[in-house]
């Protein structure tokens, strides 16, 4: 179990970590221009907010997201851009945008259904924070079982596996590794965290490479 986490934590790590790097098409062959990095942006903004109405650890993370001065900075200025202009003028004119609107017009018209909506909303927010709580508690876990030569060793050597990538392409797949990757990300914004899990990424590059 101890080495299973291990695994989690560092495919954690190099995930969200090549998030971060240029983004490129659905292929991996080319840098997204403008437009289509704009269109990325909106598509990867709508699936977040649908997956928070049905997942609680993902409503708890955008909420914490919409705390945090510095993303909200980054993400007013992505909205300034003229592609991502460009890009949601299309989506408000779609068919499919004008009728979820409508939806929830007239849901939220109902002060019943609105009453309904808001608590189930917070006791969704109650259960996501807790779960959020204990992501944190097990990466951290995980962090402090790394520093065992012989389970860094481990997790290396199965990590190198021929059938690891298409193993880690189901697992991306899951709601829930999305959430804990979320859940790493906002982790490593801590100086001592991020310097903590590039030095372990530099050891296990090294074992992988050995």
């Amino acid at each position: 179990m101890k080495l299973l986490k291990c695994i989690s934590l560092v495919t954690l790590y190099f995930t969200s970590a090549g998030a971060a790097e240029v983004a490129t098409d659905a292929e991996g062959k080319r840098e997204m221009t403008p437009e289509e990095m704009a269109q990325y942006d909106i598509g990867l903004g709508m699936a977040g907010l649908k997956r928070a109405t049905t997942d609680p650890v993902a409503l708890a993370q955008l909420m914490k997201d919409l705390g945090d001065p510095e993303m909200m900075a980054e993400a007013a200025k992505m909205m300034e851009s003229k592609e991502f202009k460009d890009q949601m003028k299309k989506l408000e004119g779609s068919k499919e945008f004008k009728e979820s609107l409508k939806k929830t017009k007239d849901a939220l018209s109902d002060p019943a259904t609105q009453g309904k909506m808001e608590a189930t909303m917070e006791h969704m927010l109650n259960v996501g924070n807790q779960k959020l709580d204990g992501m944190n508690e097990g990466i951290q876990k995980a962090v402090g079982a790394l520093d065992d030569p012989e389970i860094l060793a481990k997790t290396a050597k199965m990590m190198a596996q021929p059938d690891f990538q298409e193993k880690l392409g189901k697992m991306m797949q899951n709601p829930g590794y999305m959430n804990a990757m979320s859940q790493m990300e906002e982790m490593m914004k801590d100086p001592a965290m991020k310097s903590k899990m590039e030095a372990l990424g530099a050891q296990m590059a090294q074992q992988m490479g050995a």
